[in-house]
C-alpha cells in the first residue's frame, strides 16, 4: 500500500495521478 504514504506527502490531485500510475486497482479500492 504505497498510495497511503504518497497520499500524505502529495496533494489530492497528485495522489490521484500517482495512484493511477502506480496501481489503478489498489487506488480504486481505496476510493
Amino acid at each position: 500500500m504505497r498510495i497511503g504514504s504518497a497520499e500524505r506527502r502529495t496533494p489530492t490531485r497528485c495522489k490521484w495521478r500517482a495512484a493511477s500510475t502506480e496501481d489503478s486497482g489498489e487506488f480504486r479500492s481505496n476510493g
